[in-house]
């Protein structure tokens, strides 16, 4: 009991570090509080009313606790123990021991004392004789004469405190006795203090954890207490929620799904909400088939092998049961959509089809994926070599070739091929630089005309130009959403929006003004450029071709700097589109209808014309496979290390897992197919027996 003048049980030892006494032993650190804190004490009728077990030495205890008295109920006229011994406090033992007798002499009642004045001499000789006595009232009695006992609120928190006791018993593994126990008293309420906070080193309860409190030279704060460990045991358990519950709704998602083949995820939903707004908007707009929009493009990628254009689209309102449309209308007008529905595209083809070849769709068993190809007019006109930039024969197969063999295709890259037929433009057959009207060259087309690889801090975009390209006639400007680059002479032009997270859009697939965080994904002041010599001509010249190597544009692009928030919290590391959290519209990971994407995997492509958010690519290569023997193929956007540069594979083994997968489905529908028609049709009559006239439907599983 805090400033008792009494014995201590002889079980206990008392301690200079003011800790709460626990069953025998002492716990916490500090002085008790003043002001405010104060204890109370509770005799053995109080114990069994607040349900703290009796120990066996209960009735010595409360014996002991009925001998107590106050520091100012001494027996000597509320005077401390060293007053009434007439002593200095902090004398030596041996001067208290010499102060005792005296005082005993004259306070005996045989020499003319009192009963009174000798109890109170005695009282004080027990509690200072021994050392550790001696030192707990030093610590606690000297001062209770200063120290307050509100009656009001330990009324109010007796039922409290009789369950922090009880707490207090459970830690100590034994009883604990209110009426003989010292503790360390809260400073807000006056219960008995559980921990102690770390900022001002105050003792504090279990309900005053969410008061602020103050002490001494520290300002009003809340109270903290150093548990090492501990943020990392609660962002564990947060993290194992989050994955639970990410399981949960994958499960149910999939369980939903394979009970009612309408059900979509909430993601989809709002997709699908999204898609709706967008092609209103574009249905009302005549010239929305000539214009580019971001919202609408990001449904559909395409490629093309040297006679055909490969298409995937991406059907947000297409359903199992309902069919899937195609047709070329009036002014080379595409259209694709589901039957009934709003068309995911409608755009105006940007290059002139073969007269009467046939439309070839096939479409996923959901109906929410669609590949079409079309077949490129004149088929057979040359292609521009890789020194001069313009026309030369080509001896046509897959793309890349250019007559000169498969060995030489699967060491092109995706840009040296766009380099090698972008001479011929948009008319009479050959490389086709986009889609549609309207488009920039290589938007959303697989592979891009230019290689990207970063670093740190910047991103190199390298782009091989024909030799007789000189400074003067190219044109970068650099701003704060996206880049513009011109080629006179050549009647290249390229138009690309960096990327933005999606709370940065308020639709899908719109640009935003500057990337998380409310900076621009580069710093345009610190970009440059640079027209040099490349190396893809090299080869030509050393095999005696005299060719002349092709020029290369390279384009930095500075990325901004880490903000405070990134270096305190994300060791330096700039949140840019590589740990960009990937979207799931489209299917498993969002990437691709079969669920080919690995899951947890982070990261976008830089601009928005090159994202594949649906997962088309996958269709795309195995399309382009099946009809050509081989596809480009790009890294993934989860690996940040590789350069994004589209190269051409003709094995199957070195497609992506999810390129064989559709690649398998679409043979065993083929096989399907040529069961229910019956053998074989001699060459030249089993393409037009296989596939519609267009406009007509073909559908595959």
């Amino acid at each position: 009991m805090p400033g008792s003048a009494c014995d201590a049980p002889p079980q206990a030892t008392s301690s200079r570090t003011g800790a709460p006494w626990l069953g025998g032993t002492w716990a916490g650190a500090g002085p008790a509080p003043r002001g405010r804190g104060a204890t109370t004490t509770r005799g053995p009728a109080e114990d069994s009313a607040a349900g703290i077990p009796a120990g066996p030495s209960s009735a010595a205890a409360g014996s002991w606790a009925g001998r107590c008295r106050g520091a100012g109920d001494t027996g000597g006229g509320g005077r401390s123990h060293y007053e009434v011994l007439g002593v200095a406090f902090g004398s030596s033992q041996e001067d208290v021991r010499k102060a005792f007798h005296a005082a005993a002499r004259a306070a005996h009642p045989d020499k003319g004392g009192s009963a009174e004045a000798f109890a109170a001499v005695q009282s004080a000789w027990e509690a200072l004789r021994d050392p550790g006595r001696r030192a707990a009232y030093d610590v606690y009695g000297l001062d209770e004469q200063r120290r307050t006992v509100q009656t009001d609120e330990r009324d109010r928190t007796r039922g409290g405190e009789a369950a922090l006791l009880a707490e207090l018993g459970l830690v100590a593994r034994g009883p604990v006795l209110p009426a003989c126990q010292l503790v360390v008293t809260c400073g807000g309420c006056g219960r008995p203090a559980t921990r102690t906070c770390c900022v001002c080193g105050g003792p504090f309860c279990s309900f005053c954890a969410r008061r602020q409190h103050w002490r001494g030279a520290h300002p009003p704060h809340w109270p903290l207490v150093a548990a090492p460990g501990s943020l990392a045991a609660a962002l564990g358990r947060r993290e194992f929620e989050a994955k639970r519950l990410e399981d949960d709704r994958r499960w149910e998602g999939a369980r939903l799904a394979a009970a009612d083949p309408h059900h979509r995820s909430e993601a989809q939903r709002r997709e699908l909400r999204a898609f709706a707004q967008a092609a209103a908007l574009a249905e009302a707009d005549p010239g929305a088939p000539r214009r580019y929009a971001p919202a609408l493009a990001r449904l559909y990628m395409w490629t093309q092998t040297h006679a055909h254009v490969i298409i995937a689209v991406h059907l947000p309102n297409g359903r199992h049961d309902a069919e899937v449309e195609a047709c070329v209308g009036g002014g080379g007008v595409l259209t694709v959509g589901a039957r009934g529905a709003q068309p995911a595209l409608r755009r105006a083809l940007a290059g002139p089809l073969e007269p009467g070849a046939p439309l070839e769709l096939t479409r996923t068993a959901d109906g929410r994926f669609a590949v079409l190809t079309l077949a490129k007019a004149q088929a057979g006109a040359a292609a521009p070599a890789l020194d001069s930039g313009r026309p030369s024969p080509a001896a046509g197969g897959s793309p890349g070739t250019a007559g000169r063999g498969a060995t030489e295709a699967v060491r092109l890259t995706g840009a040296e091929a766009w380099l090698r037929h972008c001479g011929r433009g948009d008319g009479g057959g050959g490389w086709w630089r986009r889609l549609f009207v309207g488009d920039s060259d290589g938007a959303r087309c697989v592979p891009p005309p230019y290689t990207l690889s970063q670093t740190a801090d910047e991103l190199l975009l390298e782009l091989p130009l024909p030799w007789w390209v000189r400074a003067e006639d190219v044109e970068v400007q650099v701003g704060p959403v996206g880049l513009q680059l011109g080629v006179r002479g050549l009647g290249l032009g390229l138009a690309r929006s960096y990327w933005s997270s999606p709370d940065d859009a308020a639709t899908p697939g719109q640009e935003a003004a500057a990337s998380p965080g409310g900076r621009s994904a580069v710093v345009p002041e610190r970009c440059s450029w640079s027209l040099g010599e490349g190396e893809g001509g090299g080869r030509g010249a050393a095999a005696g071709g005299g060719r002349r190597p092709p020029r290369l544009l390279s384009v930095a692009l500075a990325l901004p700097d880490p903000s405070p928030e990134e270096v305190q919290y994300k060791r330096g590391v700039g949140q840019d589109h590589r740990q960009a959290a990937r979207g799931e519209s489209g299917g498993s990971g969002g990437w691709g209808p079969g669920g080919s994407g690995p899951e947890g995997r982070r990261g976008v492509r830089f601009f928005a014309e090159d994202e594949d958010a649906f997962g088309l690519e996958p269709l795309l290569q195995a399309a382009c496979f099946r009809l050509a023997g081989g596809a480009w193929v790009l890294p993934p956007p989860w690996e940040h290390e590789e350069p994004q540069a589209g190269r051409w594979v003709d094995r199957e083994a070195l497609l992506p897992p999810g390129a064989r997968a559709h690649l398998a489905r679409l043979r065993a529908a083929d096989q399907q197919q040529q069961k229910q028609q019956g053998p074989l049709l001699p060459d030249g009559e089993a393409g037009a027996a296989a596939h519609p006239p267009p406009g007509e439907l073909a559908r595959a599983g």
